[in-house]
């Protein structure tokens, strides 16, 4: 037997699917335009074309020159539409037009700044002359020790036309090295830049050492004398060396001590 079809029931059954499934587009319509303005409330969706667009300067940062030759500054840039403007720390070592074309003046570094706008870049700028050699300065350089102590020398510092500079290495040797190691009065120890001199009395006489450096192909030299003694003929105004590191005084009723080189030494009353 055929079951009698009921067709009113089945339309209602129909609109009620098609009511449901409008629904639920359009909740989910309305989710997403409400992920679309919480995202924009929170700045918009990420645009690539805003960091291509946006506007870059920049120069080398470091620069050298020898007094008489030109040199022109490049400018990297995009996205910039406003004038360049050029400007020197010193002028009275280097000027710069508004090409970024150098003149050099005098010897030593100045600050060369290229802005456009509320951008700006800098360039460190040594324009250095062959002729002037750098100075080494040193915390001692005339040294009298006892056979047997140590000392240790620094490099203070190194100056080109009156200013500071870094050099890579700074060397340190024998002015004239015996050819023996048993004539040598000191041995040295030099750290591995050269800043530092570690020198070991082993006999007495007397030593010449320096340390050189190079700086724009200009060659800088500072000697050091070191004489070495025993103890016994080193002199304290009012004290006698009796030995093992000691002096005696009579006219002190207390404990002293006393400084040779870097090598402290007690003396008493007897």
């Amino acid at each position: 037997m055929f079951k009698k079809f009921n067709f009113k029931k089945t339309i209602i059954s129909i609109l009620a699917i098609s009511f449901i499934c409008s629904t639920a587009v359009f909740v989910g319509c309305r989710g997403s335009e409400g992920a679309n303005e919480s995202s924009s409330s929170q700045g918009g969706l990420y645009n690539p074309s805003q960091e291509e667009n946006k506007p870059t300067l920049s120069i080398d940062a470091v620069k050298e020159v020898e007094l008489g030759d030109t040199l022109t500054l490049t400018v990297y840039s995009a996205n910039i539409n406003t004038e360049f403007i050029w400007t020197s720390s010193d002028e009275s070592v280097a000027t710069v037009n508004k090409n970024g074309e150098i003149t050099t003046v005098n010897a030593g570094q100045t600050v060369i700044t290229v802005s456009a706008g509320s951008l700006s870049a800098s360039c460190t700028l040594t324009v250095y002359q062959t002729s002037i050699a750098p100075v080494i300065i040193l915390d001692s350089d005339d040294i009298t020790l006892g056979v047997g102590s140590k000392y240790s020398v620094n490099v203070t510092e190194v100056k080109w036309n009156n200013q500071d500079v870094q050099v890579s290495q700074l060397n340190w040797a024998y002015k004239d090295e015996p050819q023996e190691t048993a004539d040598k009065v000191v041995s040295i120890k030099p750290s591995e830049d050269g800043k530092k001199l570690e020198i070991e009395a082993l006999k007495t006489g007397e030593a010449e050492l320096t340390v050189s450096c190079s700086y724009f192909n200009n060659l800088g030299a500072k000697s050091i004398k070191v004489k070495v003694v025993d103890l016994e003929t080193i002199q304290i105004e009012g004290l006698e060396y009796v030995g093992n590191n000691t002096y005696s005084a009579t006219t002190y009723t207390e404990t002293y001590t006393k400084t040779v080189g870097q090598t402290t030494y007690d003396y008493q009353t007897s």
